[in-house]
């Protein structure tokens, strides 16, 4: 059994390591592939594989690797006020989560609070009408992000196991995950700058937006009918990098 299971961690050697990242990124994909899939219209989802679950396409991957150097670059170049402003933070953090744990009913009105800050959070972005994925998936990030930060801290200052604390953070980064992909998509139709013209093997021309290549074909979205379509790649004989039919 895996050192991250037992109830106080110890050092994990490469072995557990390596299967503790092959298991984050398990979760992070399935999730992130399952809220993105989820919200295409019509049973499209049936037609996915568990492969497409599972993999991350480059642009994914692009974005998280852009977000990671940013923070790098911040921390570097402001390494010391960061610090000294997070030391302060979590100091403060631990004395609301020992008054948080310290009573039932204050830890109950405590999650009310939260979820009611979700909730208006979500509202305030879809009554805007933003459609970019950072906006879009602020809120689950604050929110599920401030849960399992309650928890690893509550765990640290002795108010819950350290299974417990596992469970709530991994919960909560497969809902940041699903969110993530959720926001992917909206923020994809949302955006048809690279509308690509496909020309189809009778000479027809479509514009359509290529989102993913995934259930054995292509999942495609026509901006005009403001439809999801799943099509065979050996439907095409020619792609444009721009759109070129209309």
């Amino acid at each position: 059994m895996f050192k991250i299971f037992e109830e106080e961690p110890g050092e994990l050697t490469i072995t557990e390591a390596i299967a503790v990242a092959s298991f984050v990124y398990l979760l992070i994909s399935s999730a992130f592939n399952t809220g993105y899939f989820n919200n295409v219209p019509g049973h499209f989802v049936e037609l996915f594989t568990l492969q497409d679950l599972f993999a991350l396409t480059l642009p994914v991957i692009e974005y998280v690797f852009g977000v990671f150097v940013l923070y790098s670059v911040i921390s570097i170049l402001s390494f010391w006020s960061i610090h000294e402003a997070w030391n302060v933070l979590s100091g403060n953090f631990e004395r609301v989560v020992d008054i948080l744990f310290s009573d039932t009913l204050q830890f109950k009105l405590g999650m009310l609070f939260i979820i009611a800050i979700s909730m208006v959070l979500t509202g305030i972005v879809g009554i805007i009408g933003i459609s970019s994925f950072a906006a879009l998936v602020l809120p689950s990030i604050f929110i599920n992000g401030l849960l399992a930060y309650i928890y690893v801290v509550a765990w640290r200052t002795g108010h819950v196991r350290y299974r417990t604390a596992l469970w709530i953070v991994a919960l909560n980064a497969w809902m940041i995950a699903y969110a993530s992909g959720r926001s992917w998509l909206k923020s994809e139709i949302a955006d048809l700058s690279d509308v690509q013209s496909f020309i189809t093997k009778d000479g027809t021309c479509i514009d359509r937006k290529l989102l993913r290549a995934a259930g054995g074909g292509l999942l495609l979205y026509n901006p005009g009918l403001k439809q999801f379509e799943i099509r065979s790649r050996d439907d095409f004989k020619t792609l444009y990098p721009l759109r070129t039919c209309t």
